[in-house]
């Protein structure tokens, strides 16, 4: 070597050995832990440790008291037996059992060779090991082992892996490295993704729910909707329906407004608006859910119902990994009503009709050969077999990583003759094309087909069907209503479910590149350019078969619809800590450009046999309808977090929203917020507990977000066009313009604390909050002459307030033995506070039937969801003639309570009779793992709702000449010689009343799944890293007084239908196997 070459390392190693001893420490500490004397080097110098607990023991009592030395003095005072070295490079200090205290000053390369095991000794497949600051690295095998070359004495080599305490080694003079690696139960400087950036959980201030893959993929599902019901406080996913294709909806604290928009925003790879139906949990890589102001007002308008963000896997290891996840699924109705036999049925009909003073129906001797009939139950449901498959490929080379997955769903129905099918593909890529430059694509495909008859029809007319009526006749044909035995209008319940044909195919597409730019460590741009379409065809087809309808009767529709949007998100990041500072600045510009076309032709007399698709050669082709639509939207943003020495916390956020379906002049809003943290654990005073409580973090946020989301040109006029008697074309008004038409907007307070205890293996916390939203976009009434029925206009409020706890973490963690909690629990209260400022009651009609029409209204006051009606009270008694006289009724007669004690029953007395919102709802969520043995136990449930069960409505009541009921209620109705609170067989009663309206609260064991991992031992032998066997069971036990098929059903949902039960295609229970394997 050169005297030049040698001067200057000379140089620079005095300069190293200054700087050290250049940094004053002074301690003054009386038996503690070595590790607290450790963290307090670290706090005052800002060098780090590295050392393995193998070596080094963290818990050991000290003594230490020194003032103003340098680090190397301290060093040799705490370690001064000479049995653990030390070794100093750049901001590290690597503590070992050789007492070398240099830097080589001849770096030489090795090959380095390790394994790397858990605490119970089995070998970890597929951890990274790579040497920090390169590009240098591998994975290990299935025994655990790794081999890296061109490893130089000084490089801190990095091991990490999924679920473990990521390690740093500092590598001297080992050629073979015994790595043991340890479950991460401390989460304190786990980084979260926060929208536009990421952020250290213990520095976020707003109110951010994290969960984990494992915890989404405890139990087996094909839907990631799924997965996540009951694992978020303040997140409701509500499974409303049973149908293969899919009937959940999300909701975050609750429904803010009446009409437009309460589903949350999904953001997937970034890519916004996202379908979150066609993702498999097994895809996801992490899922954050923002739910207060501080989090969400980055998103604006668009983050008004709150936000999932929801990032897929990349490749990992250098190695290939192959993944199969798939079950098989054997599923059946949950439960079906009771019901009356046909002798049963026959003989109660005679009965009734006898008490009206009708003619029996049917012949003594007829009934006395009658068996139990047609149980239309069974008719139209079956026992199906469904499975799901997902293969998936990942790994990385240099500078490129990968991630491809394809997975298939096949759903079979519980109803018959309804199926689903989907396939999808996704590709994830990403390069780093220089060391400050990175590119990703990420790209989505899926295509699915569904295909159904008419169920809810065929649910409605199976509960009311005589069991005394067959399902075909002598000739072959479907038996008819009618014949004064049972429904007349209410066709034959196999015939609707196999001969009307609803149809839908839908393909997504998703494309997403993106490039991120590091100038210097601390600052960084990145721009992402999107691309999402989604095409649709709907179709149904009535054939007359079931009805025995003419040819001339046979009709269809078919409905084809395209959608494309295109995203542009720019992103510039400032992220620097200096002496316990630390600020996170972001700005952002976005635009949105989306277009929606449809069209729908629909046609009666169709030839026999073509379906749908022969629409245009029917006889009477009808009125064609075709829809164009286009919006845009352009924001920018900026937020600011700064954290003091990770004690005081502090957010900031400005977004400005331009929505081009608003009214000129109200297109521009801007919605901010800010947030505050207090790390009450950080503080000196708190020292002493820092071993039991790990943190404890009070927080509080103030912000508002809004909501545009009306269809395009809603602010302007529309016409639809027309022909008059003579065939000349016209224009009528279809909508009236509002210049004054602007954003929905919803302020929020949300105040929470988080604690973890004993390192991270415990965490709770708690949250209340409170929002309102203003200025809904509700249709307001005007006169008639106008040429329309109401306008959209911003009228009206609703409050949304209430209390979220989450607690969760690792109780017990011992050898071969774990249990994994998550519980939650959330209380919401929703209130209407103002309507129209017309009237305090919307009626809603959609959802109506005969004798229920108001029943169901929006009130101010009350929640969303308020069913109306008389208060049942039961039957009039013998003994209560005189008294049911006043009333014009008579004993046998429905009784019901007069509100306002006027001596009479009228539209007067009805009043509210129930609500759809529940009090609150919960999940609970537990796993055990015992060696190689896993099993997750979930249970999930809601408490305090109210569900109109309409179902019941004919089935359990009788009025004299209508269809008779086929529910075994009705044997217990009411007679002299046997008061009952059924109505007799001549009594009369309201249908709209109370006694239909049910207790929706219920305890559901969502899930039980047993699994067991093959010993990585016995997989050494094969090329396999993974094998694990399940079963699994879903619905397996329900707790609830509701009498119907199912306490989640609902038609619809929010101000539109919720809690409603009328021939809602019901839930299953299902029995699973499925297989886990990784190559």
């Amino acid at each position: 070597m050169s005297k030049t070459k040698f001067l200057f390392l000379s140089i620079v190693f005095l300069c190293i050995g200054y700087s050290v001893s250049a940094q004053k420490v002074t301690l003054k500490l009386q038996k503690v832990k070595l590790e607290r004397v450790l963290s307090d080097i670290t706090r005052q110098t800002g060098y780090i440790f590295n050392y393995s607990r193998q070596i080094i023991n963290p818990d050991k009592i000290v003594n230490i008291h020194v003032e103003n030395v340098d680090v190397l003095n301290v060093l040799q005072k705490l370690f001064s037996d000479g049995k653990i070295g030390y070794t100093i490079k750049e901001k590290r200090i690597l503590l070992t059992d050789n007492s070398t205290n240099n830097i080589s000053q001849y770096p030489s390369s090795s090959h380095l060779t390790g394994r790397i095991i858990d605490i119970q000794g089995e070998p970890i497949i597929g951890a990274t090991v790579i040497i920090k600051g390169t590009n240098n690295g591998t994975s290990t095998d299935v025994y655990g082992n790794f081999s890296l070359k061109e490893a130089q004495k000084g490089d801190i080599l990095e091991i990490s892996y999924i679920g473990y305490r990521k390690q740093e080694i500092m590598i001297m003079n080992q050629k073979k490295l015994s790595i043991t690696l340890e479950e991460d139960l401390q989460t304190l400087n786990e980084v979260v993704v926060i929208g536009y950036g990421v952020q250290k959980k213990s520095d976020i201030t707003g109110s951010v729910a994290s969960v984990k893959a494992t915890e989404l993929n405890s139990a087996p599902n094909a839907s990631t909707t799924q997965a996540l019901q009951g694992k978020v406080a303040g997140v409701v996913v509500q499974n409303t329906s049973g149908d293969p294709s899919g009937g959940t909806f999300i909701r975050i604290r609750g429904a803010n407004s009446l009409t437009y928009g309460n589903d949350p925003l999904i953001i997937i790879d970034g890519v916004q608006d996202a379908s979150i139906s066609s993702l498999n949990p097994n895809q996801i890589e992490s899922m954050e859910v923002l739910k207060d102001a501080a989090a969400l007002s980055i998103y604006g308008s668009r983050g008004a119902n709150g936000v999932i963000l929801i990032t897929t896997k990349n490749g990992r290891n250098e190695r290939a990994q192959v993944s199969y996840n798939g079950f098989v699924s054997f599923d059946q109705v949950s439960k079906t009503l009771p019901w009356l036999e046909a002798k049963q049925y026959a003989s109660l009909m005679n009965e009734a009709q006898t008490a009206n003073n009708l003619k029996p129906l049917f012949d003594e001797r007829d009934i006395a050969m009658m068996g139990n009939g047609t149980n239309w139950q069974d008719e139209i449901f079956r026992n199906a077999m469904s499975h799901s498959h997902n293969v998936s490929i990942g790994g990385a080379k240099k500078a490129i990583s990968y991630f491809i997955a394809g997975g298939i769903v096949d759903k079979n129905g519980i109803m018959i003759n309804s199926d689903f099918q989907e396939y999808s593909i996704r590709a994830n890529l990403k390069a780093e094309a220089t060391k400050r430059l990175t590119i990703s694509l990420n790209a989505f495909a899926s295509y699915s087909q569904s295909h159904k008859g008419d169920t809810e029809g065929a649910i409605t007319s199976a509960l009311k069907w005589s069991p005394t009526k067959s399902v075909r006749d002598a000739d072959g044909q479907y038996v008819q209503p009618g014949g004064g035995i049972g429904p007349v209008s209410d066709y034959n319940p196999v015939g609707l479910a196999n001969e009307i044909t609803q149809e839908a195919t839908i393909s997504n597409f998703n494309m997403a590149i993106s490039g991120e730019y590091r100038f210097t460590d601390w600052l960084k741009f990145s721009s992402l350019l999107a691309y999402k379409s989604n095409s649709r065809m709907n179709g149904w087809f009535d054939n007359q078969v079931y009805n025995n309808g003419s040819e001339e009767d046979i009709s269809g529709s078919k409905t084809q619809s395209s959608y494309w949007s295109l995203q542009n998100t720019n992103i510039l990041t400032f992220d620097k800590e200096w002496n316990g500072h630390h600020i996170q600045a972001t700005a952002v510009y976005e635009l949105f450009k989306d277009q929606y076309n449809s069209a729908q032709a629909s046609a009666k007399g169709i030839p026999v046999g073509m379906g749908y698709q022969g629409v245009h050669f029917g006889t009477i082709i009808q009125k064609p309808w075709v829809e164009y639509s286009s919006t845009a939207m352009l924001s920018v943003m900026g937020r600011v977090n700064y954290a003091y020495k990770n004690k005081y916390l502090l957010s900031a956020s400005f977004r400005r929203d331009g929505a081009s379906q608003l009214a000129d002049g109200h297109k521009y809003d801007n919605f901010s917020a800010i947030s505050a943290g207090w790390n009450v654990a950080e503080e000196n005073f708190m020292k002493n507990t820092k071993t039991i409580i790990s943190e404890l973090k009070i927080r509080a946020s103030y912000g508002s977000v809004g909501n545009a989301a009306v269809p395009a040109y809603s602010s302007q006029m529309k016409f639809n066009p027309g022909t008059d008697a003579n065939g000349n074309p016209t224009l009528s008004i279809a909508q009236l313009a509002n210049e004054n038409l602007k954003w929905e907007r919803t302020n929020e307070l949300n105040i929470g604390v988080d604690t973890r205890w004993w390192n991270g293996r415990l965490s709770f916390s708690a949250e209340y909050y409170n929002k309102k939203t203003t200025d809904l976009l509700m249709w307001q009434k005007v006169p008639s002459a106008l040429g329309v029925e109401s306008v959209l206009t911003n009228v009206g409020s609703v409050r949304n307030k209430g209390w979220e706890f989450s607690f969760g973490g690792t109780p017990v963690s011992v050898k071969n033995f774990s249990w994994n909690v998550n519980y939650s629990i959330n209380f919401n209260s929703n209130k209407i506070l103002a309507l129209d400022g017309q009237s305090n009651t919307l009626i809603s009609t959609a959802f109506d039937m005969p004798g229920l029409v108001g029943s169901f209204v929006e009130m101010v006051g009350q929640p969303m969801g308020t069913f109306l009606g008389y208060e049942y009270a039961g039957v009039w008694k013998a003994q209560e003639v005189s008294t049911a006289a006043l009333y014009g009724a008579k004993p046998g007669d429905a009784k019901y309570t007069d509100r306002n004690k006027d001596g009479k029953i009228n539209s007067e007395d009805i009043d509210i009779i129930g609500n759809a919102q529940p009090k609150f709802t919960y999940g609970i969520n537990n796993t055990f793992k015992y060696r190689n043995i896993d099993i997750n136990i979930f249970f999930q449930g809601v408490y305090g709702n109210d569900t109109y069960n309409q179902n019941r409505v004919r089935r359990e009541s009788y009025s004299g000449g209508g269809a008779f009921p086929t529910s075994l209620v009705i044997k217990d109705h009411w007679t002299a010689s046997h008061q009952t609170d059924i109505p007799s067989f001549t009594g009369v009663e309201y249908v709209n009343s109370s006694r239909w309206v049910e207790d929706g609260s219920y305890l559901r064991l969502k899930n039980l799944t047993i699994g067991y991992n093959l010993p990585k031992k016995l997989l050494h032998k094969t090329h396999l890293s993974q094998l694990r066997l399940y079963v699994s069971a879903t619905n397996l036990w329900t707790i609830t007084n509701y009498s119907g098929y199912d306490p989640e059903a609902s038609m619809g949902k929010d101000a539109s239908g919720a809690g409603i039960d009328r021939g809602v295609y019901p839930s299953s229970k299902s029995w699973i196997i499925g297989l886990d394997l990784t190559f």
